[in-house]
């Protein structure tokens, strides 16, 4: 299957190799959201036997590993390129559940600062094993050359993609 007619691309050149290569970018476009979707979905299923989200269990990972401190709503927003409001309502869901709480910063009244409950910590350190088992899952058809050029592939890919998405934000 091949993604290269879509949004009304128009492949044409001489170059052969480089009407391939134009191609091969524009599937990889599209099956960069297809494998999030899918990847979405298989998670929202592990998690779903608990009561939770895809989106609870990312927010979640952000407080607990994406800072060195307990960051504001808006710091996690960022960090997941989501806004305010959404990061707001999900952390309302994780509240209700007792898995977060949210406290005043202390220099800034109006901040609100998020931090993980114990209740959290027990659960995702119940689940670890049973989640590091879809993860390898996911993964199991890739050597481990394969994974470290794939990781490094992404990763250049995410820095590259940083001021794009930067220009778009501030447009």
């Amino acid at each position: 299957m091949g993604f290269d007619r879509g949004l009304g691309a128009r492949i044409s050149g001489e170059d052969p190799l480089s009407e391939e290569i134009i191609r091969k970018k524009m599937d990889l476009f599209a099956y960069f959201f297809l494998i999030a979707q899918r990847i979405q979905y298989v998670t929202d299923q592990v998690f779903q036997r608990d009561g939770l989200t895809t989106k609870q269990w990312l927010v979640s990972l952000a407080i607990e590993q994406g800072f060195e401190y307990p960051p504001s709503l808006s710091e996690v927003a960022d960090m997941l390129s989501s806004s305010h409001q959404n990061i707001r309502q999900i952390a309302n869901q994780l509240e209700k559940k007792g898995l977060l709480e949210y406290f005043k910063d202390s220099n800034d009244r109006r901040v609100l600062r998020l931090t993980l409950t114990d209740k959290s910590k027990e659960y995702y350190e119940s689940k670890s094993d049973e989640h590091l088992g879809y993860v390898l899952k996911i993964f199991e058809g890739f050597s481990d050359e394969e994974i470290k050029d794939f990781h490094d592939h992404i990763m250049n890919l995410y820095k590259h993609l940083d001021p794009i998405y930067d220009e778009f934000r501030n447009s």
